[in-house]
C-alpha cells in the first residue's frame, strides 16, 4: 500500500490524499486506486489529467480489462479529472463503462454542484474561514466484483476546524462487475 499525505489547512491546495494497492485479478496484477480523500476549495481549482487512450500505456489490468469487456469498461477516476484527479495508476481503478457514468452522475457532479454553491456564496458573503467540499472514494474488491464507496458533503463555515461537516454527508455506493474471471458481467445499479 502506497499512500501520499496532505496537509489540511485553509490557505493551502494541498487538500487531497490517495491510497494505492497491488491488486490480482486472476494472473494478472497493477497498481490501482484504492481510496482518495479531499477536501476542494473552489478557490484552488485544479484540473487534473484524463486517461491514456493509447492501449501501449494500459496496465497489465487494463489489457485484461478491454480483452474480455470490449469498450464495456473505463480507467476509472477515484477523483475527476475536473476536480484534479490525476489519470495515474494511483487514482484509477477498472470498472464498467456503466458504473463509470453513474459515478459521474450521482456523485461527482453532485460535488461539482457543492462547490460551484460554495463559490457563489463566497461572492456574496466573504469569510475568514469558508467551507470546502469533503470528498472520499473507497474502491473495494476486484475488477470482477468492485465497488465505490463514495462519501461527500460540505464543512462548517465560520469554523477554526477545516473537517466539520455541515450536516450529514451523503453516502452513495457505485458497483460494478467487469468479465475476466468467469467470462460474464453483470452490472448492479446503485
Amino acid at each position: 500500500i502506497s499512500v501520499s499525505a496532505f496537509l489540511l489547512n485553509r490557505s493551502s491546495d494541498l487538500n487531497i490524499a490517495h491510497v494505492s494497492r497491488t491488486l490480482k485479478w486472476g494472473q494478472k496484477t497493477g497498481i490501482v486506486g484504492q481510496s482518495v480523500t479531499a477536501y476542494l476549495d473552489p478557490a484552488y481549482r485544479k484540473v487534473g489529467t484524463a486517461t491514456a487512450t493509447s492501449a501501449d500505456d494500459y496496465t497489465d489490468l487494463d489489457k485484461k480489462a478491454a480483452l474480455y469487456n470490449g469498450g464495456n469498461w473505463a480507467r476509472g477516476h477515484l477523483l475527476n479529472h475536473d476536480l484534479g484527479g490525476k489519470g495515474k495508476t494511483f487514482n484509477l481503478y477498472p470498472i464498467t463503462a456503466g458504473a463509470n457514468r453513474r459515478h459521474s452522475e450521482n456523485v461527482e457532479q453532485e460535488v461539482k454542484k457543492l462547490l460551484k454553491e460554495e463559490d457563489d456564496h463566497r461572492e456574496t458573503n466573504p469569510t475568514n474561514h469558508p467551507a470546502r467540499v469533503y470528498y472520499q472514494v473507497l474502491a473495494t474488491g476486484t475488477p470482477d466484483d468492485s465497488h465505490f464507496l463514495c462519501t461527500y458533503g460540505m464543512t462548517k463555515r465560520n469554523v477554526v476546524d477545516v473537517t466539520t461537516l455541515e450536516g450529514a454527508a451523503t453516502k452513495i455506493k457505485i458497483n460494478s462487475k467487469l468479465k475476466g474471471s468467469e467470462g460474464r458481467s453483470e452490472e448492479r445499479r446503485v
